[in-house]
């Protein structure tokens, strides 16, 4: 019995732990700006931050795609949006610090049929970040500190790092606007900072205080293991950022959303893992597993990570008033 005892493995607690979700807006036939006026899932959202207070992480990231937008108004419709989300979180606990990251559903447009890059839409998530007083860096990249990117506009309030207790977030905004070319938009969609983000893992793998690394983002960089998601972070900018990610033994996880499903891939060469949460509350992806919920990620005393996925079932519809607890699974280790 004492043998057995002392064989056993040490089960340790995380010394931090954060949390994330994305994709809860609801379809474009769905919104009602008068009986909700953020266009999210209203119950999936209400319950997701009633699980994750129930943690007390030390950050939650919403990850991109919480309201639904897409209007060709120069920002109009998104500001009512968000103000809209705003009350909707309003009694989520501000001990713990939200992170809301933008997605391709507040930045960009619809012009007929085609996705359109939207300017206009920056100044106005900025003001709404500020305003709120949720939590966002202003260290990122600009056209001035970073010509390699091919920046158009001031993204340092919109790719950021942050930090907690020896671990570093690096955000990028996935919709960065870029002088690099698309046939059809004139600019690329679906681009980031790649090589500022490049920088900051070098930086964060030389720094004796940084333990772990985590990159976040709304739209995923490979596809995820079934099927396929709808655009995901353009090739080009992709695989630079995949080969900088190549070999930093810090690195973690790129956790994202986009994909409208919960589904976990190894990025090649690195020690880590694509996390896509995309199963916040927006209508999933056929054949994806009809279950919404978010993910809590553990960083333990020695650096490793390991993460946590909590689930529900969906109700049908989607949108109904409904909203079961989750059932969390056991911790998945990675590397």
């Amino acid at each position: 019995m004492l043998a057995a005892f002392l064989a056993a493995p040490t089960v340790t607690a995380p010394t931090l732990a954060f949390a994330f979700f994305g994709c809860n807006r609801v379809d474009a036939k769905d919104v009602d700006p008068v009986a909700n006026p953020s266009s999210a899932n209203r119950a999936q959202l209400a319950r997701t931050l009633t699980e994750v207070a129930a943690i007390r992480p030390a950050l939650l990231f919403a990850g991109g795609d919480l309201v639904n937008n897409y209007a060709d108004d120069r920002g109009a419709t998104l500001s009512a949006q968000l103000d809209g989300w705003s009350r909707d979180v309003a009694a989520f606990p501000r001990s713990i610090p939200l992170v809301p990251i933008s997605g391709n559903h507040e930045l960009n447009k619809k012009q007929g049929d085609q996705r359109m890059p939207e300017t206009a839409t920056y100044p106005r998530w900025k003001a709404w970040m500020t305003a709120s007083g949720f939590l966002y860096g202003a260290n990122g990249p600009t056209p001035a500190n970073d010509p390699q990117d091919g920046l158009v506009l001031d993204e340092s309030k919109m790719s950021f790092t942050l930090e907690r207790a020896g671990v570093r977030f690096i955000v990028l905004n996935t919709d960065t606007r870029t002088t690099a070319t698309d046939p059809v938009t004139g600019t690329a969609l679906g681009w980031i900072p790649a090589a500022w983000a490049g920088e900051q893992l070098a930086k964060a793998e030389r720094d004796p205080h940084v333990r772990a690394v985590f990159v976040i983002g709304h739209r995923n960089l490979i596809d995820p293991s079934e099927g396929k998601g709808d655009a995901p972070i353009d090739k080009r900018a992709a695989d630079r950022l995949l080969t900088a990610m190549r070999g930093k033994r810090k690195l973690r996880a790129y956790v994202c959303a986009h994909v409208h499903a919960w589904n976990v891939r190894p990025i090649p060469g690195a020690p880590a893992v694509q996390i896509i949460s995309g199963d916040g509350g927006s209508k999933l992806e056929k054949g994806a597993k009809e279950a919404f919920g978010w993910v809590e990620v553990r960083v333990h005393p020695d650096g490793t990570a390991g993460y946590v996925h909590h689930h529900r079932p969906m109700p049908h519809p989607y949108n109904a008033p409904t909203a079961e607890p989750s059932v969390a699974d056991p911790e998945i280790r990675i590397g």
